[in-house]
């Protein structure tokens, strides 16, 4: 389909439930006991709507930071491409991420590098030397002012990704206890499920999938995928509402909705297919494609 010499698009992987379909401990997947019991879903639901990020007296501050989110990430895109191009400027900045990496790596995790590596006495008796013959040069300090060895670790947290990653790596293997905080990963997932906390608050998936086509040019159509959360073993999901015949029903207005373009694209655990191998049924004539599937 074509219109005004521009060919629509079609969006093929939808997501539209609601918050009542997920279920209270989703947050088991990636945080440990009793964590997930505390960063449930109604707990975060009920947050979300107290606060609403998205509307009222908050909108203006939200709407501020997601700006300066954007021009942040702009900003360090222009860095990172100017030193991608320009070789003797990335070379500098190379020799002062590794200063500081390095400064780093001793003031946090000194004492503990040490202790692994006296038990080779060439190697210490190497690496001693080096940072000596540096700090002889006053290239290396060594015992700065406790401010200055903070803001020298929080430089290289928040502006020098690799520093992090190598700090983030060592203090989890040197460092029992850090094996309890979670890591990147567990962060990315986090992000993830409150971003379902935001954008599930909506009664309907209906009125999910309103806001969504805001955000498309015109004709665009959406494979809509319904999730069925029952098994997942994150706590049972209460309201009917949230159960998978209610999406379907939703999913089936939706799609019996002339003036929206929703192709429903149905997904069923293999295990409620176990449990009710009744649960489907294909009825009409798939010959003519008028055939739809339609739960009993």
């Amino acid at each position: 389909m074509e219109k005004s010499g521009k060919k629509s698009m079609i969006n093929c992987h939808t997501h539209i439930f609601t918050s009542k379909t997920v279920p209270p401990y989703l947050a088991k997947s990636f945080l440990p006991w009793p964590f997930y019991k505390w960063i449930n879903t109604d707990v975060l639901m009920s947050i979300n709507e107290f606060l609403k990020f998205d509307q009222g007296k908050w909108k203006v501050f939200y709407e501020k930071l997601i700006t300066i989110k954007i021009q942040s990430k702009n900003v360090w895109h222009s860095y990172r491409t100017f030193l991608y191009r320009n070789f003797i400027a990335k070379s500098i900045a190379t020799i002062i991420n590794v200063w500081f990496i390095t400064h780093a790596i001793y003031y946090l995790l000194g004492e503990q590098i040490n202790t692994l590596i006296k038990s080779n006495d060439w190697l210490y008796s190497n690496v001693r030397n080096v940072f000596l013959f540096l700090e002889s040069k006053h290239i290396f300090l060594k015992d700065p002012s406790f401010f200055n060895k903070v803001i020298i670790i929080l430089f290289v947290f928040f502006f020098i990704e690799i520093g992090r990653q190598v700090l983030w790596t060592l203090a989890r293997y040197l460092l029992p206890y850090m094996k309890f905080i979670p890591d990147s990963k567990t962060f990315e997932f986090l992000s993830r499920y409150l971003n379902i906390i935001r954008f599930a608050g909506y009664k309907k998936s209906s009125n999910i999938y309103s806001k969504l086509i805001n955000q498309y040019d015109e004709g665009t159509g959406f494979v809509v995928l319904p999730m069925d959360m029952h098994y997942m073993g994150a706590g049972k999901i209460m309201d009917e509402k949230g159960s998978f015949e209610f999406q379907m029903d939703e999913l089936i207005k939706l799609k019996n909705d002339p003036l929206k373009k929703v192709f429903p694209f149905v997904f069923i655990d293999p295990r409620r297919i176990i449990d009710q191998p009744d649960f489907l049924k294909i009825s009409g004539d798939p010959l003519t494609g008028t055939n739809y599937i339609k739960y009993l």
